[in-house]
């Protein structure tokens, strides 16, 4: 007569798939940040055109990966910028070797000289964010316009100290914007080329660091 309560349903099963689903998701996190991590230190032995060549010719993982440009230049060191390994990953490499209306037009063999001419920038100006900077190089784009990369300088790789390389593009109307940011100047790597180089643009640099101006340069219209 009591046979049938002595048969209670317990179905564990679909409570199971939630917390089964959630150590799923863990897991696979953990793998992504572990190869993350050792994207970066798997290419510090690797010059950086390597690993361009490398990941364009489908010898690196189709998902976003780190690319190792090495530490942070002297220039950054000498104004007070923590030494930290400099990355950038495969997605803003991506970005910028794009072609087309408000892309970033930068061959594919420029940007393996990306590592070089960073160390010795035409410009450096403070970035539009907290702890970030942008260096203006000799580098130039498909269109021949100088490249710009912008820098952020605190950023954290799986409790990495890095500095993130987050564009590069070929910077329209250049005369205009250093003009505009003059006053952001932080500093240069050859004061003589700079000049030059300004001077093509018509525009004329003055080093302040001797007046009474709480800045270090200007940047003005030449007079002829």
């Amino acid at each position: 007569m009591y046979e049938e309560e002595s048969k209670p349903t317990i179905n564990i099963k679909r409570e199971d798939k939630p917390t089964k689903l959630i150590i799923g998701i863990a897991k696979n996190r953990r793998r992504k940040n572990v190869a993350n991590k050792l994207n970066i230190t798997q290419f510090q032995s690797q010059p950086f055109e390597k690993q361009v060549d490398d990941y364009f010719s489908g010898k690196m993982p189709k998902n976003e990966t780190n690319l190792y440009l090495g530490e942070a230049p002297k220039i950054l060191l000498k104004n007070g910028i923590v030494n930290k390994k400099m990355v950038m990953s495969t997605l803003v490499l991506k970005k910028a070797i794009e072609i087309g209306t408000d892309k970033h037009h930068i061959p594919i063999e420029t940007i393996k000289k990306l590592c070089k001419y960073i160390k010795k920038p035409l410009l450096i100006l403070k970035g539009s964010v907290d702890s970030s900077i942008v260096e203006i190089i000799e580098l130039k784009d498909d269109l021949g316009r100088e490249i710009l990369v912008s820098i952020r300088l605190n950023a954290k790789e799986n409790h990495l100290d890095v500095s993130r390389i987050t564009s590069a593009y070929g910077k329209k109307g250049l005369k205009s914007y250093v003009i505009n940011h003059s006053k952001d100047i932080i500093d240069m790597y050859n004061e003589k080329k700079t000049a030059s180089w300004l001077a093509s643009y018509g525009l004329q640099l003055s080093n302040l660091s001797n007046s009474q101006s709480s800045y270090a340069y200007s940047i003005t219209k030449s007079c002829n």
